[in-house]
């Protein structure tokens, strides 16, 4: 059952423009729009995994999703098609490695996680 004071505003007649109103829904406490990831560098990362055949890495925006598509989208053109590189990309000192998944890997590898007690499920 809605509240008296929602289904009175829904009842009176409105002009097309005036903003529909919610009184559960005008305020909210919190919001989040899903996972931000990360890499340590920050910086993102596209390219074939090295070790997993087919399998494409495009990961790591880190909020910036929407800011970085653009690029992203054209640098991930030219490494899955094998096209050139961008050259907008390249003014800005963007390049294939700085991308790579393999600087990833070394990273890994020159510094590996803590060890971590056994997982109680195996």
């Amino acid at each position: 059952m809605a509240p008296a004071s929602a289904s009175a505003s829904c009842s009176q007649p409105r002009a097309s423009n005036d903003p529909i109103r919610l009184p559960l829904f005008e305020r909210s406490s919190h919001s989040w729009a899903g996972l931000r990831t990360f890499t340590h560098d920050r910086v993102p990362v596209a390219g074939f995994a090295p070790d997993a055949e087919g399998f494409f890495w495009l990961a790591g925006q880190g909020g910036y999703g929407l800011q970085t598509a653009p690029a992203m989208a054209a640098a991930t053109e030219a490494l899955i098609t094998g096209g050139d590189w961008p050259a907008d990309l390249a003014d800005w000192g963007v390049d294939q490695a700085g991308l790579a998944v393999e600087r990833l890997q070394r990273r890994h590898r020159d510094h590996p996680p803590p060890d971590r007690p056994p997982s109680p499920v195996q």
